[in-house]
């Protein structure tokens, strides 16, 4: 996929992962995270995942996975940087 597509088929508000940036881009994709923040088509955000079976769990904290029912301590949780989409169209990019 080219950037300029990607770019068009998102829309403000859309979560953009790590995992979609790899899959679409290979080894390209930090690139692209960066080039997505330096130009304010994305902000950053930090999501959290379960320790036990990985599933996302959201932007906030918890301390239990509502995917595989397990507690967990707030300290175990485990984060990653996601993008949020911003309302900037599409530009000409160079």
């Amino acid at each position: 996929m080219e950037l300029r597509e990607f770019i068009s088929i998102t829309s403000k508000g859309d979560r953009i992962f790590q995992s979609t940036l790899y899959r679409n881009f290979g080894d390209k994709a930090p690139e692209v995270q960066k080039y997505l923040l330096d130009n304010k088509y994305a902000t950053a955000i930090t999501v959290y995942r379960c320790p036990e079976c990985d599933f996302l769990l959201g932007i906030k904290k918890v301390n239990y996975c509502y995917c595989c029912d397990r507690e967990f301590l707030i300290e175990d949780i485990e984060s990653e940087i996601a993008l949020d989409r911003t309302d900037k169209k599409l530009e000409e990019i160079t």
